[in-house]
């Protein structure tokens, strides 16, 4: 095993001004912003992260994360062996609401996910 003395760090977040760290030496090089999701050119990032430990990166005001939960009715359900979406199993449901519980889920896994992943329901 060999050890290396003069070994140069590398990190992200902080340090991605060029220089002798590797980070953004590669091109093209992009971050990811932490509310959009959004590819942006580190070019862009640099000084917004000179001035600050977090950022956010896309430029649009407006812009969101294109997979946040939209409609918890387009949810899967498998309910007595059925498949179905959310707002049809919640026709047929005697009993509570479990609504607030599949908006939760719906919101951690995103709407993308929620009408591809199966929700198991007694």
């Amino acid at each position: 095993m060999t050890q290396t003395k003069n070994f140069n760090r590398a990190q992200l977040g902080p340090g991605l001004n060029p220089g002798p760290d590797p980070e953004g030496q590669y091109r093209p090089s992009d971050l990811v912003c932490p509310e959009t999701y959004a590819w942006v050119p580190i070019e862009q990032c640099v000084p917004m992260l000179d001035n600050s430990r977090y950022a956010r990166f896309n430029p649009d005001p407006d812009a969101g994360d294109p997979r946040v939960l939209k409609d918890v009715g387009r949810a899967l359900v498998l309910y007595r062996r059925a498949v179905m979406p959310y707002a049809a199993y919640s026709r047929k449901r005697k009993g509570s609401s479990d609504e607030a519980e599949v908006q939760q889920y719906g919101g951690l896994v995103g709407q993308d996910c929620i009408e591809r992943i199966l929700l198991y329901r007694t």
